[in-house]
């Protein structure tokens, strides 16, 4: 009689394959890496309504940590980011808003906790109110180069925000928009300006450099209040009060 052989390739394989999901729901679960979707299973975790052949996302469930709004869902652009879509999304690292966004509601990214890095668009053209108010860890920001109003509170406690370059078409920077943006540097505010808002840098202890384009006749009050590190400041002679 042939002796009893046992088959250990498909142990292995059942065994390796049970091992894969499982780590692939603990992933799920704790978010410790990135799924790569298709664009069926992705849009899914998206809530959003359709006006006029366009699509705003209202709402987001899912669990990726590092996400790129998409160009299109339903084959609809996606041109707005509602108000709170995102809010307590705190496992989200990374955000990259698409070249399809025209607008960030207000509050759209309150506690998000763990976003580090945020993309804008070169379309969107307004940042809302509260858009990242309080994401602590935020460090790292490049801002598309058609914003033109950076709404009221929007990066206020943003403290480890490094490095900021406002482009040269914004023209309304909202009162308290980077209040306690302590670890900031330098700041150049563009000729196009016309508004600085009340406290919009107050507590940037962090920054030494400062430049106020021509655009600028007035500033709110305390709109530098706090700034106590200011070594080279470029103001223009169209500012008639500070």
């Amino acid at each position: 009689m042939k002796p009893f052989e046992f088959d250990t390739t498909q142990v292995n394989t059942v065994a390796s394959s049970r091992w894969m999901t499982m780590q692939k729901v603990l992933q799920f679960f704790l978010g410790l890496s990135v799924w790569v979707l298709s664009g069926s299973m992705l849009h899914a975790q998206f809530r959003y309504s359709i006006n006029t052949n366009t699509v705003t996302i209202t709402g987001y469930s899912g669990y990726i940590i590092d996400l790129t709004i998409p160009a299109t869902i339903d084959n609809l652009p996606v041109v707005a980011i509602g108000n709170r879509a995102f809010t307590d999304q705190r496992y989200l690292t990374t955000i990259d808003i698409g070249n399809n966004v025209t607008s960030i509601g207000e509050s759209a990214f309150v506690g998000c906790d763990s976003l580090t890095v945020v993309t804008i668009g070169d379309r969107v053209t307004s940042i809302g109110a509260l858009a990242f108010y309080g994401t602590s860890y935020l460090t790292f920001l490049t801002m598309g180069s058609n914003v033109t109003s950076i709404g009221n509170y929007s990066f206020y406690g943003c403290w480890r925000m490094k490095s900021l370059t406002i482009p040269n078409s914004v023209t309304n920077i909202g009162a308290y928009a980077f209040t306690g943006c302590s670890s900031l540097t330098n700041v150049s505010i563009p000729d196009c300006a016309k508004t600085i808002g009340l406290a919009a840098f107050a507590g940037c202890s962090g920054l030494t450099g400062l430049s106020i384009g021509n655009g600028i006749a007035a500033t709110g009050d305390s709109a530098f209040a706090g700034c106590s590190s200011l070594t080279n400041v470029t103001i223009p002679d169209s500012i008639t009060k500070i």
